[in-house]
């Protein structure tokens, strides 16, 4: 497989069209807040906080997202992308204890596989959250009329894998 690098300016419109994804080839890419939908994210994690203006908030918080998209074709799934990489953010919320604001982070992997909306309602797919391709097991998303969107699969590991009971340090300490 090729790997490509998409040199900075580094943007990634969301939902992307499969069909301009060269096939086989590996493109790499390292977003921030600088991404439209990125910001839109982080904004709904700052959101949650209360006390600090959405503006401020945006401003001393920080989202960062490294993607590698592999479009293949094979016999059995026809299209479908893989992708992978890895997410970290430092945001704003409150403390569960004492409500005062905090900064909370939170990084994680991806390693996930679109696949043809057609295939969801094929048995061996049905009530599947994962799929082996390419020698991994990967989270199992679908497409629509080669239209993916990276915001929302993104959107559903946060509330997967955010802390749903952040405290301060010294919350934590006094127990």
């Amino acid at each position: 497989m090729i790997k490509q690098m998409i040199n900075p300016p580094l943007q990634l419109s969301s939902p992307i069209n499969l069909s301009k994804l060269p096939m086989a080839k590996e493109l790499e890419f390292k977003l921030t807040k600088e991404q439209d939908w990125l910001e839109s994210l982080l904004n709904q994690l700052n959101s949650q906080a209360s006390g600090i203006p959405a503006e401020v908030a945006l401003k001393q918080s920080d989202i960062q997202l490294e993607l590698n998209l592999t479009r293949y074709h094979t016999h059995k799934l026809s299209e479908y992308l893989v992708v992978t990489g890895h997410f970290e953010t430092i945001y704003f919320t409150n403390c569960v204890k004492s409500m005062s604001l905090m900064k909370e982070p939170l990084d994680f992997s991806i390693n996930a596989c679109f696949i043809g909306r057609e295939f969801e309602t094929e048995e061996e797919y049905q009530d599947q959250t994962e799929i082996y391709t390419q020698g991994q097991v990967r989270e199992l998303y679908f497409f629509e009329k080669r239209k993916i969107d990276l915001s929302e699969m993104i959107h559903e590991q946060i509330a997967l894998q955010q802390n749903p009971y952040p405290q301060r340090i010294d919350s934590i300490q006094q127990n």
